[in-house]
């Protein structure tokens, strides 16, 4: 499993990020994030998302950030069933 975008063997890139920011927040950096994957072969995969505090959409130094929350999602990648009649 690799991001879209990124090429063979590019297995830490960071994929392109869809930003939605939530309506009528005080944070800009509330809303919704959507992280986009493509399949390339059958295995198993785990994404680690982490959600530090202050955030932001962009990279930026800061002094410190606190851990706020963090999870692992698993993603299970199958072959395609055969179709009827293949040899």
């Amino acid at each position: 499993m690799r991001c879209d975008g990124a090429g063979p063997g590019d297995v830490a890139a960071s994929p392109t990020l869809i930003f939605t920011p939530k309506a009528g927040a005080t944070d800009k950096a509330l809303g919704t994030y959507v992280f986009r994957y493509k399949a390339v072969k059958p295995g198993q995969a785990e994404l680690r998302v982490v959600y530090v505090m202050p955030g932001g959409l962009v990279p930026t130094i800061r002094r410190a950030t606190a851990l706020v929350k963090e999870f692992v999602v698993t993603v299970l990648v199958t072959a395609p069933p055969e179709k009827a009649g293949a040899p």
